[in-house]
């Protein structure tokens, strides 16, 4: 009988470059079939070749988001030395960072058909364009050690059953599972968009630190070729003092504090200049600074 084949492998998808490798079935047995290596070895790479795609939970073909869509398979293999049928996944870059957070929560599950005997033995795994293997929230086989094996007794193109005594107990569960899954989405979703608001705010503090600190080198730059500028007509003093000022004075305040000097500076020329004119003798005396200026009168 053509069956459709649930399953899932607790073994988590591993990063490999731009790709992750993920194993999509094992040898096992479970409480309804089961699972040798040479059917894996068989079957494996037809029934999921490369371009077999990988969905966010299980869905029929036909109810399926292709905005859940988590990306496609560029390669399956049997991996011989591990006993394992695994494959590289690539992912769209909307769901990398996802991958990266959920981690080791993720487990994949097939989605095929397939035949099976008497005895519950999975004879064959069947292509068909629409197999899958998808993230759920819990998983079934698990190699030698596995737990469950959610099977269907539907066709492999859909079609229910008209007796199957726990499809409605099975089909509330896997309800459940995905409802978890989604819960567990928009939670990393969420954590994503705060990190990244953080983020953001670092560069901003960071472009304004910087932009203060170039503001800061062209003020005190004008500030200094602004003294350049004046100083014939300040007295040395003043040229230290300003200079010194210079660093800690934007170039408003500066222009201020430049004018002021120079009214000073002005104010005491024009002093020496009256006492000259009424007989004193200052053609000898050479005026350095404030102090020596103090000395004449």
């Amino acid at each position: 009988m053509n069956n459709l084949l649930v399953e899932s492998v607790k073994d988590a998808p591993v990063k490999r470059g731009n790709r992750w490798l993920v194993t999509i079935g094992v040898p096992g047995e479970g409480s309804s079939g089961k699972y040798s290596a040479e059917l894996w070895e068989s079957y494996g790479t037809t029934a999921f070749p490369a371009g077999t795609k990988s969905y966010w939970k299980h869905s029929k073909p036909e109810d399926r988001d292709p905005r859940d869509q988590i990306g496609k398979f560029s390669e399956t293999f049997w991996n011989a030395s591990e006993q394992k049928f695994q494959g590289y996944l690539e992912p769209f870059p909307r769901w990398e960072p996802v991958l990266q957070e959920m981690g080791s929560d993720i487990d994949m599950s097939i989605s095929c058909g397939g035949t099976k005997d008497d005895d519950g033995n999975v004879l064959t795994l069947e292509y068909h364009r629409t197999n899958s293997v998808d993230a759920v929230s819990d998983a079934g086989l698990s190699g030698s050690r596995i737990e469950s094996l959610v099977e269907s007794a539907r066709s492999a193109f859909g079609s229910e059953p008209s007796a199957d005594p726990g499809a409605g107990e099975k089909e509330k569960l896997m309800e459940n599972q995905l409802a978890e899954l989604k819960t567990l989405l928009e939670s990393i979703l969420g954590k994503l968009d705060a990190k990244a608001a953080g983020e953001a705010q670092v560069v901003a503090d960071e472009a304004a630190a910087q932009a203060a600190a170039v503001a800061a080198v062209e003020a005190y730059s004008a500030n200094i070729a602004a003294v350049e500028a004046a100083r014939d007509s300040l007295l040395p003093a003043q040229v230290k003092a300003l200079q010194e000022s210079a660093k800690t004075l934007d170039v408003a305040a500066f222009t201020v504090a430049l004018e002021s000097a120079k009214t000073v500076a002005e104010e005491a020329k024009s002093a020496v200049l009256a006492e000259s004119a009424q007989g004193r003798d200052f053609g000898t005396i050479t005026v350095k600074d404030a102090t020596e200026l103090g000395k004449v009168f």
